[in-house]
């Protein structure tokens, strides 16, 4: 079994986007980047906003309260 293998150097557009059909027009290419990008920052933003939602919320346990002591009505001896 030959582990090794000897290739001719190509540019690397041509072996990462071989499927790409070059009859397909560069303005379609670009409208889809563009919409995955909005979509990504879509995500992002309603990540944000839902974490500062829940962070805004008062999540602490309550503390329990010590009764007041009452100190006007002090006995004299």
């Amino acid at each position: 079994m030959q582990l090794n293998s000897t290739r001719p150097l190509a540019f690397e557009v041509s072996i990462l986007q071989r499927e790409r059909d070059p009859g397909v027009p560069a303005w379609l290419f670009t409208a889809g980047g563009v919409v995955v990008l909005f979509f990504t920052l879509t995500v992002i933003s309603v990540l944000t906003w839902g974490a500062g939602r829940i962070n805004a919320k008062d999540t602490a346990p309550p503390q329990p309260q010590e009764p007041a002591l009452d100190h006007s009505t002090s006995k004299a001896a």
